[in-house]
């Protein structure tokens, strides 16, 4: 509900009323695609993340009794938002950059929460800002921010080969092993419901 016209309003008319089918949309696609956490590990997501802020305080939240302090991160971090995004918003997101201790690199995308950090390598339809300087606040650094074309991923990948001093080696070959991402996505969800509906039979 947050962006409702387009995100809600919409679809509800146009399928649910109209009764037409969804024009097929490959981001949408994914973004059904559902993770489902447990719901006490979603309910302390949302509190302790989102509405309390802990994660952002020293020692706010523990894990296994060890509070977790961002400001011993000492190693490089790679920040990615995107200008539209509604959820994530990016000058919240920019402000991560004050808790860790290391060297921070923000890069802001062009377009929404998915769309942005999505948007192909070889893709040219969205671009980005980059800005080395994050002693700053936000509309500063995006006012003085170098505006590129393109996807971010290609700055990205130069940022991790900058900081990559081992030698690359091949990749290993598993024996035995299937092949990546595994049997599990050529499942279809009615292959799982006869089956389930099989054994319920047999018991």
């Amino acid at each position: 509900m947050l962006r409702e016209n387009s995100l809600y309003w919409n679809y509800y008319i146009t399928n649910y009323l109209k009764g037409e089918k969804p024009v097929a949309f490959d981001l949408l696609h994914w973004n059904s695609d559902n993770t489902n956490v447990p719901a006490s590990c979603h309910n302390q997501m949302l509190r302790q993340f989102y509405l309390e802020n802990k994660l952002s305080q020293p020692n706010g939240i523990e894990i296994d009794g060890v509070g977790i302090d961002l400001a011993k991160v000492k190693s490089p971090t790679f920040f990615l938002s995107a200008i539209e995004d509604h959820i994530a918003l990016w000058k919240g997101t920019f402000k991560g950059t004050d808790l860790l201790s290391g060297q921070n690199t923000f890069v802001l995308a062009e377009s929404g929460h998915i769309a942005g950090p999505m948007n192909h390598a070889d893709s040219t339809k969205y671009g980005y800002w980059t800005n080395e300087n994050v002693d700053t606040d936000a509309d500063t650094w995006l006012e003085k921010a170098d505006k590129h074309t393109g996807s971010w991923w290609g700055h990205w990948q130069q940022w991790l080969d900058a900081r990559n001093f081992s030698q690359k080696i091949e990749a290993r070959v598993l024996e035995g092993e299937l092949d990546a991402p595994g049997n599990y996505v050529k499942q279809r969800i009615e292959d799982v419901l006869k089956t389930q509906e099989e054994s319920r039979h047999v018991a």
